[in-house]
């Protein structure tokens, strides 16, 4: 599961996010809306401040640069 709570995005949106294990989801919006700039975010390729980031149940301060 990955949980974030209060994902600061470089375009100044805050983000909730929330997904189960095993399950599909599709993330749709207009042009310029910050689709990718979320996922290249989670990706770990921008820097990002969030109040809470946990995946499959790991803060993630626990992980190393290469698990991360």
């Amino acid at each position: 599961m990955l949980l974030v709570n209060e994902l600061a995005l470089l375009n100044g949106k805050l983000i909730d996010l929330e997904l189960g294990c095993g399950e599909g989801y599709v993330l749709e919006g207009p042009n310029g809306s910050g689709k990718s700039l979320l996922l290249r975010t989670l990706a770990g390729l921008y820097s990002a401040n969030w109040k809470r980031f946990e995946f499959k149940g790991k803060r993630q301060e626990e992980y190393s640069p290469e698990e991360y």
